[in-house]
């Protein structure tokens, strides 16, 4: 069994994106609050029943959404109406299911397998938190470019896109019901190899005023080998 980690640790609620309202009128001045990070991210809005949620992949989080920063200033937001919205974001790891596979970078040279995931006690709990146990199946291999034109690794010799996975997990494997809106990288997860793929994904809770989502890892997902897909 191979395991894609998705390692979402950090959070921002949107609501830090906008400015606070000045007495007698006017804005004061709004920040950008994510950091220059290259990362994977999922939009969450909670707002709606039902929830909907967005997946990217970039280079430069600070970067990539200063856009957003900037037009929700503009057009006079108030914290209060983007409650229950926000971005999660962090990085990706994975494990081969043996070390015989070669597993390339992230369209560099190859890189050497860390560890194998299905080995015993593969996953444990640590403070509450259920993840990989890197002293039993080591490290893993991770993302070292998050470019949306990157982003295919080779997990047990087949090529998997890393977004399109996180996409299909919250669509169908994890069972939410939310709705996507992404426009593209949406096509069914086929697993052609004669062993599971597991994803494994763990969000942070945001702060105060986003209902209850976050603080647990979500579970595993298992996409059932020699054609299985979701």
């Amino acid at each position: 069994m191979s395991l894609i980690y998705y390692d979402l640790a950090n959070v921002e609620p949107l609501s830090n994106f906008v400015a606070a309202p000045l007495m007698g009128g006017g804005f004061a001045a709004a920040i950008n609050p994510l950091p220059p990070w290259g990362a994977i991210y999922v939009i969450i809005n909670g707002q709606h029943i039902p929830w909907t949620f967005y997946v990217g992949v970039t280079s430069n989080i600070h970067n990539r959404y200063n856009p957003l920063h900037e037009r929700l200033h503009h057009v006079g937001f108030h914290a209060a109406d983007l409650n229950n919205i926000a971005i999660y974001y962090g990085t990706i790891h994975f494990w081969n299911t043996a070390a015989a596979y070669p597993a390339p970078a992230m369209g560099a040279a190859p890189m050497v397998v860390a560890g194998q995931f299905g080995a015993p006690a593969a996953v444990h709990v640590v403070g509450g938190v259920t993840q990989p146990n890197a002293a039993v199946i080591g490290p893993g291999l991770t993302v070292p470019n998050y470019s949306p034109n990157s982003m295919t690794a080779a997990i047990d010799g087949a090529n998997v896109n890393l977004e399109n996975l996180l996409i299909r997990y919250y669509m169908q494997g994890a069972g939410f019901g939310w709705h996507n809106t992404n426009t593209r990288g949406q096509a069914v997860i086929t697993n052609g190899r004669a062993d599971d793929m597991a994803v494994l994904v763990r969000v942070v809770q945001p702060a105060a005023g986003f209902i209850g989502y976050g603080g647990i890892l979500q579970g595993t997902v298992n996409s059932p080998p020699n054609g299985g897909s979701w």
